[in-house]
């Protein structure tokens, strides 16, 4: 018989990365996948997927600096993106 050996999810959980420095995280996030970009008048936020949860970046115009690092689980959290989503578009790729 060969014994069974439990082998680790490779994908970092949320409290591992939560555990990171900010600028470790902010390094972290390009292991992910880049999922959306929105901006108000300050800001650039970038939307990356991380397998199990999600992380905004908050990029500051002004002092041209990464200035917080938010991680969630919640897809209600996702509800700025989707609705800047042009619905139109996603109709025709169908």
């Amino acid at each position: 018989k060969i014994p069974l050996v439990q082998i680790r999810n490779i994908q970092m959980i949320l409290n591992e990365f939560n555990a990171l420095s900010e600028y470790q995280q902010a390094n972290k996030v390009w292991d992910g996948v880049f999922l959306d970009l929105r901006t108000n008048a300050s800001h650039s936020i970038l939307l990356f997927d991380l397998g199990g949860f999600y992380v905004e970046v908050y990029y500051e115009h002004n002092s041209n600096q990464i200035v917080r690092v938010k991680s969630f689980k919640s897809t209600k959290l996702l509800t700025p993106y989707l609705d800047q989503m042009n619905i139109k578009v996603l109709d025709s790729l169908l």
